[in-house]
């Protein structure tokens, strides 16, 4: 189910990112300082378009957004629903352990996802995209695509300790996967609702991160700063509500 998915989620993020939208800089002058060319020239704005395009693709939160309610509803929500999740506790582990050993199953299960889903649509879009970017600009989206992944799966994460069942921890997930998904395709009919209500949230900051900002700006503090704060404070609590738990 999951293969299905993120291979919808691929299918859908290349039919987002294939098209090439003029309007997503302020002006010449504003594309010139980014790229550092002068793009009155076709060809410099040809180019301009494939760089656009992949880093657009490096901003598609689909496939973190929808697979991290399914990985936490069944990592975390069914082995207390069938109450398995005792089993390494008998067996000796402490919470902590047990704890810490899903915590990096569950986030380097929704990662890998993610960035399979990623590559794929990268080469089956835009084959040559490793020749569109440098190694620094590489490593800063990937940067960039890691912590936004990250916080984005850590609310379904959470969601799974507060519910300990895997139809509850399903459907609050999945409803917060709709809400990022619905806004996230409202945001070229409403940019001004989505910067004032949503844009601080991962999922849609690195979105600016990514196109917008080329060298490394300030304001990408922000944005790292709440992945990590979502990342800290979400570990944090759902490690407290495991210790805290009754284990029958």
């Amino acid at each position: 189910m999951l293969l299905v998915l993120t291979g919808f989620c691929v299918y859908i993020s290349g039919l987002r990112t294939g098209g090439f939208t003029p309007n997503t800089y302020d002006s010449v002058e504003t594309l010139n300082q980014v790229f550092g060319k002068d793009l009155r020239t076709l060809p410099a704005l040809y180019d301009w378009q494939n760089k656009y395009e992949v880093r657009l693709i490096f901003t598609e939160m689909l496939v973190p957004i929808w697979t991290g309610p399914i990985l936490a509803a069944f990592i975390v929500g069914q082995d207390f629903a069938n109450r398995s999740i005792t089993l390494p506790l008998l067996m000796g582990y402490t919470r902590t352990r047990t704890y810490l050993g899903k915590a990096l199953f569950y986030f380097l299960a929704g990662l890998a996802l993610s960035h399979v889903a990623l590559y794929l649509t990268l080469f089956l879009n835009r084959p040559d995209w490793m020749q569109t970017m440098n190694a620094a600009v590489y490593l800063r989206l990937i940067l960039f695509r890691t912590l936004a992944d990250l916080a984005t799966l850590s609310i379904p994460w959470l969601a799974a300790f507060l519910f300990r069942d895997l139809i509850k921890t399903m459907a609050v997930s999945g409803g917060y996967a709709a809400l990022l998904t619905f806004l996230n395709a409202s945001a070229a009919d409403n940019p001004n609702f989505l910067i004032r209500m949503i844009g601080h949230h991962p999922a849609f900051s690195i979105r600016e991160m990514c196109i917008r900002y080329i060298p490394f700006p300030s304001d990408s503090m922000e944005m790292l700063l709440i992945a990590l704060s979502m990342i800290a404070l979400s570990s944090a609590v759902s490690y407290l509500i495991f210790c805290k738990s009754e284990m029958k």
